[in-house]
């Protein structure tokens, strides 16, 4: 097989049409690969038929196409075990043939065998990536994605959904771990789910803001809950309640209670009778005087359904 890469204008060495016909005689297959604007009719007379002929935008889809047909990179394998000296020719190392020549590879590369072309290059090893294995051109592979081979890469890869990994550098998917507010275990390939927390139910006498009683929420979720009017929340700390990555919900259970007012202050020289003892929302205190006194302000005060100011201060009552 014969792949000819052109734009189908030949220069040195005059028309290659002759050439391709005896090739195609003896039995060779060629492919044409045009790139960007070419001449398809050129192409078409070298190729042994018009399937034969493919077109490509530019280099850049080429690449795809070579990866494609032999992987990335293209050198599938390689031997780790040749000697550092067959890399010397990679650099101009001023310490080459002294004992302690550190060589060309980067320091986490090994001056490896291509086993395809058998070519000598430095490779980066497990644990780093980048396409060159030169000193300082190693680079460890960052928070969440690992690499076990020695091989020519421009990135690692990355860890399953939901994963990542404790430092940089790591070699294996067995390195992965589940991140916070996540169960499973990537190691032995059971994916990484998110935690859930139960569904919540509204406080009687209270409703909760947005979606959080009917079904499972996951970890971050956050549920808000009030309390009917005349009612207010026991305890401030369960207004807001969020899952946790744990499974469970911050706070505690809301309860809401019936808001009671203090009972207002007695009047010097007058008396006061209020409805009932705990002065409930709606609850009324109504206000006298002794004789010989006269009343300045509301004679009747009711207690109001706010958690702030419960008794208007505008109708406190003097005699």
């Amino acid at each position: 097989v014969l792949i000819v890469i052109s734009d189908g204008l030949y220069t040195k060495g005059g028309n290659p049409k002759p050439y391709a016909d005896r090739l195609k005689e003896s039995g060779v297959q060629i492919f044409c690969f045009g790139i960007g604007k070419t001449l398809q009719t050129e192409l078409r007379k070298l190729a042994s038929s018009e399937q034969h002929v493919y077109s490509c935008d530019g280099f850049r889809d080429f690449d795809r196409l070579a990866k494609r047909i032999r992987g990335d990179p293209h050198e599938s394998s390689w031997s780790g075990q040749a000697a550092t000296p067959n890399c010397d020719h990679l650099c101009d190392s001023p310490y080459r043939g002294e004992p302690n020549d550190p060589g060309c590879c980067d320091h986490e590369a090994r001056c490896s065998c291509a086993l395809l072309s058998g070519m000598h290059t430095c490779v980066c090893g497990p644990g780093y990536y980048g396409l060159s294995g030169l000193a300082g051109h190693c680079k460890p592979c960052p928070i969440g994605t690992y690499k076990s081979k020695l091989e020519p890469t421009y990135q690692c890869t990355s860890c399953p959904p939901g994963a990542t990994t404790k430092k940089i550098g790591t070699r294996s998917v067995k390195d992965c771990i589940c991140k916070k507010g996540y169960r499973g275990d990537p190691a032995n390939e059971i994916p990484c789910e998110p935690v859930k927390c139960p569904p919540l139910q509204n406080p009687t006498h209270g409703l909760t803001l947005g979606n959080c009683k009917d079904t499972a929420k996951v970890f971050g979720t956050e549920c808000h809950f009030f309390c009917e009017e005349g009612y207010e929340l026991v305890n401030k700390n369960s207004e807001v309640r969020i899952c946790k990555t744990d499974g469970t919900w911050s706070g505690q259970a809301p309860i809401c209670q019936l808001i009671c007012c203090m009972k207002p202050p007695q009047p010097y020289a007058g008396s006061i009778d209020c409805d009932g003892k705990d002065l409930l929302v709606g609850s009324k205190c109504r206000f006298t005087c002794d004789i010989g006194h006269i009343m300045d302000g509301s004679k009747e005060r009711q207690c109001l359904p706010t958690k702030a100011v419960v008794w208007n201060q505008s109708q406190m009552l003097a005699c």
